[in-house]
């Protein structure tokens, strides 16, 4: 695999794009790093401060900001969260809108570090930065696909590097991966 499928699967021409009326909106970024011996993607546990994210592992990310675009929130998240600067990931593109359990609706971007870099947590926000393998996560290493309530809801989880992935972040994981898979055939 090569992010290049990824990338290209990003340039199709429509994406799936929510009404916002009433709703609040957030971005998150999902963040390649190709600089070691294998392709990993970056993930952070939430600290516990008593909300309903707590805890969670998640892709560094955040409300919208007045006037900010979801590229611009999910880096500046990106950077408030794990410090990695803004200049450090190029931006590889956006897929579809999502809208969370929680009536909001979220945007994932894409993108990969331009250059090495050793992400360290803002420990007001993240308990845990980590990354997964690539592979692992394609190849379904630590995967379970559960059903939940009346509406029978798929969530995808993973186990790896001791943390649990899912929710609409395991989604997310899961769309990325259908998104090479198609590109690939």
């Amino acid at each position: 695999m090569t992010l290049a499928a990824i990338e290209a699967a990003l340039r199709r021409p429509a994406n799936k794009v929510l009404s916002s009326e009433g709703r609040r909106r957030a971005a998150v970024l999902a963040l390649f790093d190709d600089h070691g011996s294998e392709l990993r993607l970056w993930f952070i546990r939430r600290a516990e401060l008593g909300d309903k994210h707590s805890g969670q592992v998640a892709f560094p990310g955040g409300h919208l900001e007045p006037g900010e675009t979801a590229q611009q929130a999910a880096l500046r998240e990106c950077f408030e969260e794990i410090n990695v600067a803004p200049d450090a990931v190029e931006v590889m593109g956006i897929f579809d809108e999502v809208l969370s359990v929680f009536g909001t609706i979220v945007t994932p971007v894409v993108g990969r570090l331009r250059r090495a870099v050793t992400p360290s947590p803002d420990q007001n926000e993240v308990a845990h930065v980590f990354s997964v393998p690539w592979n692992d996560l394609v190849k379904r290493k630590g995967y379970r696909l559960e059903t939940w309530g009346e509406r029978q809801q798929p969530l995808h989880f993973w186990q790896l590097e001791g943390e649990t992935i899912w929710g609409l972040t395991g989604y997310f994981v899961d769309s990325l991966i259908a998104m090479e898979q198609a590109y690939e055939q």
